[in-house]
C-alpha cells in the first residue's frame, strides 16, 4: 500500500504524504502566463512561481483542492522521476463528476472520460458520489482512462 509513501520535491526538499495526492499524471499543456497546466483533463492552477522546471510530458503528483468540476487549485506540484508510459503507468485523479452514464460505466471528470467498468462487481468500486478518485491507466495520452478502482470522495465536501 502506497498510502504511507512520501514524495520529496527535489527543488525544495519538501516532503508530502502520498495520501494527500489528488492527481498523478502527465502534464499535457502549460500556460505559465496565467498559471495553469492541464493533466488528465483537469486544469490545475498554481502560482507562476510554483512551476519551477516542470515541462509538458513530466509525470507529476499534485496536492491541493478540487475547486469545481475539472479544476484543481494546487498547493504543491512535484515532478516524479518516474517516466510516464501511456497504457502502463498508473494514474490517479480526484474530481467532481460532470456527467455519469451508469448503463455504460462511463464518467466525465472535467475533460477526462473514465471507463470504470473494470472496477464494477468488486471491492474496488465504492460508488459514484459528489467527488470520486479514479485510479487506473490511460492507453493513449489525452484519451479515455480505464479505471480499475473508484473511491467515493464525497467526504471532501463534508464539514465537521
Amino acid at each position: 500500500d502506497s498510502s504511507s509513501a512520501r514524495a520529496i520535491d527535489s527543488s525544495s526538499g519538501f516532503a508530502i504524504d502520498s495520501s494527500s495526492i489528488i492527481l498523478a499524471g502527465p502534464i499535457e499543456s502549460i500556460d505559465r502566463h496565467i498559471g495553469i497546466f492541464v493533466s488528465l483533463g483537469q486544469s490545475v492552477t498554481i502560482p507562476s512561481s510554483g512551476f519551477g522546471a516542470h515541462q509538458v510530458g513530466d509525470f507529476v503528483m499534485v496536492s491541493g483542492t478540487v475547486s469545481q468540476a475539472g479544476w484543481i487549485d494546487a498547493n504543491f506540484v512535484i515532478a516524479s522521476d518516474q517516466r510516464y508510459v501511456p497504457g502502463a503507468t498508473e494514474i490517479l485523479v480526484t474530481g467532481i463528476p460532470s456527467s455519469v452514464n451508469y448503463e455504460l460505466g462511463i464518467a466525465r471528470i472535467g475533460n477526462l472520460t473514465v471507463d470504470y467498468t473494470p472496477s464494477l462487481g468488486g471491492s474496488d468500486f465504492e460508488g459514484i458520489g459528489a467527488a470520486i478518485t479514479v485510479i487506473g491507466i490511460q492507453p493513449a495520452l489525452g484519451g479515455v482512462m480505464i479505471s480499475d478502482r473508484v473511491l467515493d470522495r464525497t467526504d471532501l465536501f463534508l464539514r465537521n
